[in-house]
């Protein structure tokens, strides 16, 4: 079937939209649910994480030790790595502990998160499809009812106008169905995201920090034990303060990108519960619509009806039919 032999007429595509548009309503009240759940799920506040991990990276970073000859100014570079060394292993215990703290805290939400993200994606992608297909029934809609004015301009003129009015009304119903998909959209995407991160920032943590730090003390205990440190020991250092700020600069970038998409989901969530809020009253707005446009394209059937009428021969005058209506 081609292109044109698939085209309906306005008043059709009018009745299609309305009706697509009442069962993408249907799916509103599960998105804002889920949208809600999905926020409250992933609800794991990082903040305290990031600092300590900072605290860490400024330590680990301020190390640095090379062999000296001079015995005085080699007891001094010695004393102050012992310093440094005290720190790097305090703020290492912090940063673990907070770690810990925040893998235990967000774990049960961690395990909801999957299930939710699945249900919230079902819906939304019902919705999505709904909205896609009520933006090419409207397009032809809008193209149908521009082609019959331009084709027969003073033919059925209160109807085609009604019409209008119509497409003007379902497109702004279909503009808050697309603000609805696209917080909807965001929503899903920063969720997505955070049930992503979370895996990455605990294998940083457990699986790369502590070793690296580990490692990292290791070196610094050999140097401030050992009788005179050789350049060897000072290369080998280096390498392991390297690593740690490797690992400790990738840890706090992923809990900083948990707790951005954490400050945005809690917008995205309210903004998609706002928007699904709006669409029952919109529904509301064109239903009365419609009834009253219903009336009115009867009643200018109704005078066209009497005016063919009063013209023809035999016929009742104008006068005669509209107060043998009113009496009947």
């Amino acid at each position: 079937m081609s292109h044109h032999q698939r085209k309906r007429s306005p008043a059709t595509l009018a009745s299609w939209l309305q009706r697509a548009m009442a069962r993408a309503t249907l799916h509103l009240p599960a998105l804002s649910t889920l949208g809600t759940q999905l926020h409250q799920h992933a609800s794991w506040h990082a903040s305290g994480m990031q600092a300590s991990l900072n605290a860490l990276h400024e330590n680990v970073t301020a190390v640095e030790w090379t062999p000296l000859s001079d015995m005085a100014a080699a007891q001094a570079s010695r004393a102050r790595l012992a310093i440094q060394a005290v720190k790097v292993r305090d703020c290492a215990e912090q940063a673990l502990a907070a770690g810990d703290a925040f893998l235990q805290r967000s774990s049960n939400g961690a395990e909801r998160l999957g299930p939710a993200l699945a249900d919230f994606l079902l819906e939304f992608r019902s919705l999505e499809k709904v909205v896609d297909r009520c933006g090419d029934w409207l397009q032809q809609m809008e193209e149908g009812l521009a082609r019959q004015q331009e084709e027969s301009p003073d033919v059925r003129v209160d109807e085609l106008a009604a019409l209008a009015e119509r497409a003007i009304d379902l497109r702004s119903r279909l503009a808050l169905l697309l603000a609805v998909d696209r917080s909807a959209r965001n929503v899903h995407a920063l969720a997505d995201n955070l049930a992503a991160t979370r895996p990455k920032l605990a294998d940083a943590v457990e699986a790369r920090i502590k070793p690296s730090c580990v490692l990292l003390g290791a070196r610094l205990d050999h140097i401030l034990q050992a009788a005179s440190p050789s350049t060897r020991a000072a290369t080998t250092l280096a390498s392991a303060r390297s690593d740690a700020q490797i690992w400790v600069t990738q840890s706090m970038s992923l809990a900083l990108r948990v707790q951005t998409a954490q400050e945005r989901l809690v917008r995205e969530a309210a903004a998609l519960r706002h928007r699904c809020g709006l669409l029952p009253q919109a529904g509301q707005d064109i239903d009365r619509l419609d009834g009253a446009r219903l009336k009115l394209r009867r009643r200018a059937e109704m005078a066209t009806t009497t005016a063919i009428e009063a013209d023809s021969p035999g016929k009742p005058k104008a006068a005669d039919f509209g107060h043998a209506s009113v009496s009947h």
